[in-house]
């Protein structure tokens, strides 16, 4: 079910996450390498790569191949 939601609202949860990790960096490096910032950062980058990348494969159709 969430799932669903996260792709028909694709472009926001990219803004979400994308804020999520600038927030998270900056609360990185304010507390120093000691918190569990940075782990939380590295997830959240991670589901912003894989939101991006499903993003720019949106529409896309494969070639067909050559028949033999």
């Amino acid at each position: 079910m969430i799932m669903a939601h996260i792709n028909q609202n694709r472009w926001l949860w990219i803004g979400i996450t994308a804020v999520a990790s600038v927030l998270l960096a900056w609360l990185r490096s304010s507390f120093g390498e000691g918190y569990h910032y940075g782990d939380l950062m590295a997830f959240a980058m991670m589901v912003l790569g894989m939101l991006v990348i499903l993003k720019s494969q949106e529409g896309f159709v494969p070639q067909e191949l050559p028949e033999e």
